[in-house]
């Protein structure tokens, strides 16, 4: 330093005589009073001077000669407690025989005196003990390793915990070096000096002073260099390296950065795992140690992110972690930092900055993503940006400045932390990026869309499953009317045939938010909730929805017409108005073939063969669906040709065709398995086995059962395990595992209500009363028949079913009953059952032989 300087550098910083702050890495760690300023400046601006404490009360405090103070002392205590790095051993401030004091500039700081320049570090590391040993691993003389990852994630405690432990072995020293505030090679060399102890250079040529210092380090022995921060400054930082590594064989360089510095060895570092997250909070805020629920909900919020667990802690002792997680929607100001520590925002500030126009413009974009999502996902929503550079280089820049992480699995997926995803949704411009990320979804969902009727079924179904929060923010967050009617014409079906009724449910309401104005959106979404409310059990609205459709399509195209009449054939079936459903479905029928249009000829013909089976012969049935077959072969169409065969299946199966039956449902899974079709492979597999029960191989199907039931809960298919274990409940219950049957049930019926789906609430409910009547529980029985009634919506069958073996457990109580029920029209289904009640009510010595009837299903 010379007379008259702005700042002083010393080991621990730099003393702005300004402010009389020191500062390190452009934050400020400590503040000095007046007279210690005064005490410093007055030293320090006549260096390796010995200077006696009479004349500096005099030169420092003003006072007259002779008088007798221990002043100085305790100014220099509190001084030396601010500025160096041990004040029990100052390298600076040193105290002199007979009472006097020396001032020693950064330059000339013996090296016995101080091996390192390492700050202090506070509190213990948790975890990272992989990670340490990794690193270390890595410093072998002459490496540069680069230690990278996102804002806040700990990279520069890992490093000082690395340094730390080689202090004492590297006869070189180990150097700490901030280079935030770098912005050109010169600043960063002369950081450098700085922190090794030299003096500054006298040229700012990067070449002719980065030899001193490459002298120095060669010099010294072998070292540990750490440079700090070096995202600010990367270019300089590299540069840097390139004049100095070559020059310092017995030099171990480390590098804390978002990004790489090169082509060097690099160590990314993640999160804490939930684990070691809960274990910092609970050594910074002991106090809340006893929540520990409380703390793992904390720590999994906030991502197991370092820096953010270490500012929640300092709120924990006031706000307790209830208080804390309440407030965590404003995370960015509440994880505010001090003059110790950057705060959150901070720090993903230093992340946003050294990012260009496009970098910010796809992060603010990306970001709306509220989950994992795939290379598809991504690339559909930067299509959307008005980038200058290429999508896949703007996406590879994020995830080398750590502001994009890759989940270590073969199928990869990219992720934003949490903190990442609120600061750039705060930074986004105007709303540009939402518009964006909604743009690309609804792209994405139409192409999807389109490739259901074009051969590319099995690709559509992946990016569906892959992208179904995605697309659930995106029709929460679009308002315009076009968005949201072609996300939900994706959407739906897929909802509602994934077994996901109440994200079907939302799908809906934000329809009703905001509906379509464009005619044939309109109409088109019309079709999909009539679809989707007889799919949820919805029949009675379902049934107000058809009236309409149909009133409409009296005066629009006929391929509308024959969708229309399609859709309500299969609503009148339910309801079990099987003449007027057959009488539509002809029309349909008859529609598309004058138009020559055999997709929607086929689906016609298959739901006309399913009425058939119900209001006829089985023979007229099957004839039908045989030319549903042809239909689909006609045009190319494997999932409704699928469908039309293991539909033949399940009628020859309902005729007794056992083998036949099996042969159908075979062929029909694997073309729904090469169409990767998981929920028909599922129901499929639920009727093979079926088939097997009735062949009498019971061992088969129960294996099959069992197999299946594990398969659906591994891969979390609610709707497929609700049926599968429907029927290994029935099948059970047969073979005389009454409590197996039982078990089975009422994990289906689990499902069910999770699921919402109230056609099979009322289902489970019923062949729960069929075992509790064969049983002679009769009140039991009552209460199941009860529920089944009181779960809405339910199909005509259902409800026969439920008020039938009602009757029955009344009349086995001797209580009245209303015999008239027994003469009402029922759906076919139920005609076998009512023959049983006639005789239950008629012939009281017969009810054990029906009991065993009911007991074994038939």
């Amino acid at each position: 330093m010379t007379e008259g300087s702005p700042t002083l550098v010393l080991s621990t910083g730099v003393v702005d005589w300004a402010t009389r702050e020191l500062r390190r890495d452009d934050v400020a760690v400590a503040r000095l009073t007046a007279i210690e300023a005064r005490l410093l400046r007055f030293l320090a601006d006549h260096p390796e001077r010995n200077i006696d404490s009479a004349d500096l009360l005099g030169e420092v405090w003003g006072y007259r000669d002779g008088v007798r103070s221990r002043t100085v002392v305790v100014t220099m205590h509190r001084l030396r407690t601010k500025v160096e790095r041990d004040p029990a051993s100052p390298v600076h401030l040193l105290s002199v025989q007979g009472g006097g004091y020396r001032f020693v500039p950064l330059g000339r700081v013996s090296r016995t005196e101080g091996s390192t320049n390492l700050p202090p570090t506070t509190g213990t590391l948790v975890g990272r003990r992989a990670e340490l040993a990794a690193v270390e691993a890595s410093l072998a003389a002459g490496t540069v390793v680069s230690l990278v990852g996102p804002a806040g994630v700990g990279k520069t405690r890992l490093a000082s915990e690395v340094a730390r432990r080689q202090v004492g072995r590297l006869v070189g020293g180990v150097w700490w070096v901030g280079v935030r505030p770098a912005r050109s090679v010169a600043d960063v060399l002369a950081l450098m000096r700085g922190a090794l102890g030299m003096a500054p250079a006298d040229t700012l040529d990067p070449e002719a002073a980065s030899g001193p210092v490459a002298w120095t380090l060669r010099e010294r022995g072998p070292a540990l260099v750490v440079l700090d921060n070096a995202e600010s400054c990367m270019a300089a930082v590299r540069e840097t390296l390139a004049l100095l590594v070559a020059g310092t064989p017995d030099t171990a360089w480390l590098v804390t950065s978002r990004a790489p510095v090169g082509a060097d060895l690099r160590h990314g570092l993640e999160p804490l795992d939930e684990g070691d997250a809960t274990t910092l909070l609970q050594l910074r805020a002991p106090s809340a140690g006893d929540d520990l629920e409380g703390l793992r909900r904390l720590a999994t919020r906030l991502d197991g992110l370092p820096l953010a667990l270490e500012l929640a802690a300092r709120w924990l002792p006031a706000l307790g972690t209830d208080g804390v997680l309440a407030l965590l929607d404003d995370r960015l100001r509440l994880l505010s930092g001090d003059a110790q520590r950057l705060g959150l925002e901070e720090a993903l500030d230093l992340s946003w900055e050294v990012l260009d126009t496009d970098g910010r413009s796809a992060l603010a974009a990306l970001a709306w993503f509220p989950d994992r999502f795939d290379l598809d996902a991504a690339m559909a929503v930067l299509a959307q940006l008005p980038l200058e550079g290429f999508g896949p280089d703007v996406l590879r820049s994020l995830v080398d400045e750590s502001l994009l992480a890759i989940d270590p699995s073969r199928t990869r997926r990219y992720h934003l932390l949490d903190a990442v995803r609120t600061y750039a949704t705060a930074h986004d411009d105007r709303g540009f990026g939402e518009r964006a990320f909604v743009a690309g979804m609804r792209a994405g969902a139409d192409r999807a869309r389109a490739a259901f009727w074009t051969g590319g079924e099995a690709g559509a179904m992946r990016w569906l499953r892959a992208s179904v929060e995605a697309l659930r923010a995106a029709i929460a967050l679009a308002t315009d009317p076009d968005a949201v009617a072609d996300l939900a014409l994706a959407t739906l079906p897929f909802f509602v045939r994934e077994g996901q009724p109440r994200l079907a449910e939302e799908v809906l309401a934000r329809l009703d938010a905001v509906p379509p104005t464009d005619d044939a959106r309109r109409w088109a979404c019309a079709l999909a909730r009539l679809g989707a409310l007889l799919d949820l059990g919805r029949v009675d609205e379902a049934r107000g929805c058809t009236d309409r459709v149909l009133d409409e399509a009296v005066a629009r195209p006929a391929a509308d017409r024959i969708d229309a009449l399609t859709r309500a054939g299969l609503v009148h079936r339910r309801l079990g108005q099987l003449d007027r459903a057959e009488a539509e479905l002809l029309e349909a029928v008859q529609y598309a073939e004058a138009l020559v249009d055999h997709p929607r000829a086929a689906r016609a013909l298959i739901e006309l063969g399913v009425a058939q089976r119900q209001l006829r012969t089985a023979e007229a049935a099957l004839a039908t669906l045989e030319r549903a077959r042809l239909e689909a072969r006609r045009c190319g169409d494997p999932r409704t040709e699928a469908l039309a065969i293991g539909t033949t299946g399940l009628l020859h199966q309902r005729a007794g065709r056992r083998d036949q039956a099996l042969g159908d449902l075979r062929e029909a899974r694997r073309l729904s398995e090469a169409l990767e079709d998981r929920q028909a492979v599922e129901i499929l597999d639920n009727n093979i086995a079926g088939i097997l029960v009735l062949r009498g191989e019971v061992d088969a199907a129960r294996e099959t059962y069992g197999t299946l039931v594990e398969t659906l809960r591994q891969r979390g298919s609610l709707r497929s395990l609700a049926f599968a274990q429907t029927n290994r409940g029935i099948l059970l219950n047969r073979v005389g595992d009454t409590r197996g049957g039982e078990a089975s049930l009422r994990e289906a019926l689990a499902c069910f209500e999770r699921l919402g789906l109230n056609r099979g609430i009322g289902a489970c409910h019923c062949q729960i009363a069929r075992m509790r009547l064969a049983s002679g529980d009769y009140r039991s029985a009552v209460r199941h028949c009860e529920a089944a009634l009181g779960a809405s919506g339910q199909e005509g069958s259902i409800r026969s079913q439920a008020r039938i073996m009602a009757l029955m457990a009344h009349a086995a109580c001797d209580e009245p009953v209303d015999a008239g029920l027994l003469a009402d029209e029922v759906p076919r289904e139920v005609e076998g059952l009512v023959a049983l009640a006639r005789r239950w009510v008629a012939e009281p010595s017969a009810r054990p032989e029906i009991q065993r009837v009911l007991l074994a299903g038939e």
